[in-house]
């Protein structure tokens, strides 16, 4: 019986495509996000506020921990969670959804 999934975080998809492929037989993504050459700061300028945040919550969390986490959460230089060479070679059926609007409002 076929199962759908809506995952909130559409390049996510990518990510489960290259780690279980034999478990995804198709995938839409609905406005992935990337880095807009545009404000190419956006997203890691936002996760230090977010993780600063995170911090004052819950002080255990390591900052090196966070840090980390947000450079492998950023640090890419396309589509978040996987590289270029993968999405060349995915095999998954895609279809994207791409956002309407051409920059992101600050």
């Amino acid at each position: 019986m076929p199962y759908a999934r809506r995952l909130h975080r559409g390049e996510l998809c990518f990510k489960i495509a290259e780690v279980a492929p034999e478990r995804v037989s198709a995938q839409v993504l609905q406005n992935p996000i990337s880095l807009n050459p545009e404000f190419p700061t956006y997203f890691p300028d936002g996760f230090v506020d977010w993780a600063q945040e995170q911090h004052k919550e819950r002080p255990a969390l390591e900052p090196a921990a966070m840090k980390s986490f947000g450079q492998h959460m950023w640090g890419g230089d396309f589509v978040f969670c996987v590289n270029r060479d993968f999405v060349r070679r995915c095999k998954t059926p895609s279809l994207v959804l791409r956002a309407t609007t051409s920059r992101i409002r600050q």
